[in-house]
């Protein structure tokens, strides 16, 4: 494997667009099918499910046990050592077919007392909704982080496709072939979980002859545990504005703000996508000093991607709801630009939690910063929206993804992480890009498709004036571009 500076930021890039793709068509088609489902279930059947969902959520968090952090870093250290990296595979992924079912199953049997008769959700459909987190997470944390590791983007898409078109095919099956309601939704997912997993077993076969390795697996639960609760936060710092926004006010602006995030929404996804597609830079940096020479580098590209496409949303969002919804939605587009620019915040984030948690491998008080940023996110919320009305929502959530920002940047500082950062370089780039923002809604409007190309225009403007800037180096710009326009695979080390 290549491994000089262009090829890995490249690769990235390349890898960056497959795993948004990937994304995006998981959530994609099923956002795409809520027009059916909305007519077969009623509004008190949606909200059933939109519980039981919301169950089933955290339930994946828990269940993955922090496996797919951990088992990057994990996987990169064993590099020099393929038999042993050979058996943590087989161990990380034996762990999470045997133990998520079986907590899966005492949840469940648990729930039975709990849950009465009279309650919104049902212990039946509780069970279901489990047995289908814990397949997902069986099927889809180990394969999906081993073929990011080792770059089969081929394979990456097949098993993505599997996923989302799986899901969307049995749910509807049950739901509207067979007027299922509620719990044939449930049965849908857990027969597409199923399906998934089986495509991950003949994708990746599972070698049980390499054997099972405790030691390791108490190695990669010692990381990955402690990031439960982080990621159980962030999940609350995603969710909760609008959670606590229905209490406020009315449900109308709730959905107007709903609006707002969902323009947006593929920002956040693009972000996470780049963040995943630079994992394997910095799980590298951790034991080859060539690999944090390049991931100086690596850092500001994808800087530079976060930043183009915060602006890009905070330009292009207030135009996409003018276009997607009737007017009765136009304050969606006062909202738009403050949560891109939160989006951006959580973009930026990656870039140290990415260092501490897979170059430094520590992850154990993290989930202090991000209970402190989502707490901060709920205060702003409940201050500025009584005096900016649904601006102040938006504007939470760029102070509770800044505060994130700040918190994990002061976490990640420490002599065991080897990530340093060129502050001059990030600086301009925030000024050029600040530049571009504030020329482009000085010289067009937020209204009409040619104020959309005019901003897309000015978008555009960017990269040279980075170029310009000495943010990013002209020849490093146009290697990344031959790279990503490469079709050649690499090969897999297992």
């Amino acid at each position: 494997m290549a491994a000089g500076p262009p090829p890995a930021i490249g690769s990235a890039l390349r890898n960056g667009a497959v795993y948004a793709a990937g994304t995006a068509f998981q959530r994609g088609i099923i956002f795409l099918l809520l027009p059916v489902y909305t007519r077969v279930l009623d509004p008190a059947a949606y909200g059933r499910l939109s519980i039981l969902l919301a169950i089933a959520a955290v339930a994946i968090v828990l269940f993955s046990c922090g496996m797919d952090t951990a088992f990057f870093r994990t996987y990169f250290l064993l590099r020099e050592d393929p038999e042993t990296q050979r058996r943590f595979v087989t161990t990380a992924w034996v762990f999470l077919l045997i133990v998520p079912p079986a907590v899966a199953a005492l949840f469940a049997i648990a729930a039975f007392p709990l849950f009465s008769s009279g309650s919104i959700v049902s212990p039946v459909e509780i069970a279901v909704a489990l047995a289908g987190a814990a397949l997902f997470v069986s099927g889809t944390v180990v394969p999906l982080s081993l073929l990011r590791a080792q770059e089969r983007l081929r394979d990456f898409v097949i098993l993505t496709v599997v996923t989302g078109g799986s899901t969307a095919g049995f749910t509807v099956l049950f739901v509207v072939g067979l007027d299922g309601g509620v719990i044939g939704w449930l049965v849908g997912v857990v027969v597409a979980n199923a399906v998934t997993l089986i495509a991950a077993v003949r994708i990746i076969p599972l070698r049980l002859t390499t054997g099972v390795d405790r030691l390791l697996l108490t190695g990669a639960l010692a990381m990955g545990l402690p990031l439960i609760p982080h990621i159980l936060s962030h999940w609350g710092l995603g969710i909760s504005n609008r959670l606590v926004l229905a209490g406020i006010v009315s449900e109308t602006d709730v959905g107007i703000y709903t609006l707002a995030a969902n323009v947006v929404l593929p920002v956040a996804i693009a972000m996470s996508a780049i963040s995943t597609a630079f994992f394997p830079s910095y799980a590298r940096a951790a034991t080859e000093e060539a690999a944090r020479i390049a991931l100086r580098r690596v850092i500001i590209v994808q800087y530079v991607v976060v930043l183009v496409l915060a602006i890009g949303g905070a330009l292009l969002g207030p135009i996409a709801v003018r276009y997607l919804a009737p007017p009765d939605y136009s304050e969606a587009a006062d909202v738009a630009p403050w949560i891109a620019l939160g989006f951006g915040f959580y973009g930026l984030y990656f870039l140290p939690m990415n260092a501490v948690a897979l170059t430094a491998g520590r992850t154990g008080k993290v989930w202090m910063v991000t209970v402190t940023a989502a707490a901060v996110n709920l205060g702003a919320l409940l201050l500025l929206v009584p005096v900016l009305d649904l601006v102040g929502a938006g504007i939470s959530v760029a102070v509770g993804y800044l505060v994130l920002l700040v918190g994990v940047l002061i976490y990640s500082h420490g002599a065991d992480n080897p990530v340093r950062y060129e502050w001059g370089k990030l600086a301009r780039g925030v000024v050029v890009l600040v530049a571009v923002y504030a020329f482009a809604t000085a010289t067009t409007g937020d209204r009409t498709l040619v104020d959309g190309a005019v901003r897309l225009a000015w978008i555009g403007t960017a990269l040279p004036l980075l170029i310009l800037a000495r943010v990013i180096d002209r020849g490093l710009f146009t290697a990344a571009l031959r790279r990503l326009s490469s079709r050649r695979r690499l090969a897999p080390s297992l």
